[in-house]
């Protein structure tokens, strides 16, 4: 695998990570370092561009592949059970989708993080359909 490449999984595997830092982090221009994530999506890795909510300031996050697959599962299960607008009780979500209750709440903290919109309580959460 390219050392570059290398380097920025190394950095983002560490947590989400600003260009800037990225650029301190390797010695890489931007624009190298822009195209090296591009060859790591391409290559599967699951990496988002997420912007803070009062600034316009990005970090790159690597989405662990568990999460990754965790939510194909569960938005799977709503899609083919329309599920949607339906209070999910994150016990029977566990049992069934065969996850942790710890895995059904990094699944939720994700797609809330992705912009799907959700409404949470104590015990359960809705995932309200985009139109």
């Amino acid at each position: 695998m390219n050392i570059l490449r290398e380097k920025i999984l190394q950095e983002l595997t560490k947590s989400p990570s600003t260009m800037d830092y990225l650029v301190r982090a390797t010695g890489s221009k931007p624009p190298s370092i822009r195209g090296r994530i591009s060859e790591l999506r391409k290559l599967g890795y699951k990496i988002i561009l997420e912007r803070g909510e009062y600034t316009n300031i990005g970090k790159y996050r690597l989405i662990p592949e568990k999460i990754k697959n965790n939510i194909d599962i569960l938005l799977e299960e709503v899609d083919k059970y329309d599920l949607y607008n339906v209070s999910l009780d994150y016990g029977w979500l566990a049992k069934n989708l065969k996850m942790s209750r710890e895995d059904i709440l990094d699944v939720m903290i994700e797609l809330n993080k992705r912009g799907v919109l959700i409404q949470t309580s104590n015990n359960s959460s809705k995932i309200i359909p985009v139109k």
